[in-house]
C-alpha cells in the first residue's frame, strides 16, 4: 500500500525549532517521538558506497554552530528519494526538515554495533 502524502512535509513552518534540552530528550528515547517533524542542523560524516544513495550519518543538534566539529549527536538519515539528497557529499553542513523515525541500530567499522536516532529528512539545505 503507498504511503499517504502529509502536505506538510514541504511546508518549513510545520516543523519544530528544539531546545537543546528537548534534543536531548529525544535523543534518550527517539522511538517515543516517531513522526515528530523537527529542524536539525549537521555535518555530514558519511555518506558513500556503504551507505547507498538515500542514506548518511551526520553529526547533529538542534541549532546552527560555528563549527561542524562541535555537532556531536550521531544521526543516521533516509531520504524517501535519492534526489533529494544527491548533491549531498561527506563534510557538508546542512539544515534538514526531518520526520523522526525512532532509534536505528547499525554495526560500526570498528567492528561494535552502536543505536542512534534515526531520521526520516524531507527538505534539506546545504549551509556550508
Amino acid at each position: 500500500m503507498a504511503e499517504a502524502p502529509d502536505p506538510d512535509r514541504e511546508n518549513p513552518a510545520a516543523y519544530e525549532v528544539l531546545s537543546e534540552r528537548d534534543f536531548a530528550l529525544l535523543v534518550k528515547d527517539p522511538d517515543s517521538a516517531v513522526g515528530r517533524k523537527i529542524v536539525l542542523f549537521g555535518v555530514v560524516t558519511q555518506f558513500d558506497a556503504a551507505t547507498g544513495t538515500r542514506q548518511f550519518r551526520a553529526d547533529t543538534g538542534p541549532i546552527q554552530l560555528e563549527s561542524a566539529y562541535a555537532y556531536n549527536q550521531n544521526t543516521a538519515v533516509e531520504a524517501r528519494d535519492a534526489a533529494l539528497v544527491a548533491d549531498v557529499v561527506e563534510d557538508d553542513v546542512v539544515k534538514m526538515y526531518v520526520e523522526v523515525g525512532g532509534s536505528v541500530s547499525y554495526d560500526t567499522q570498528i567492528g561494535g554495533r552502536t543505536t542512534v536516532p534515526g531520521v526520516i529528512v524531507n527538505m534539506i539545505e546545504i549551509v556550508d
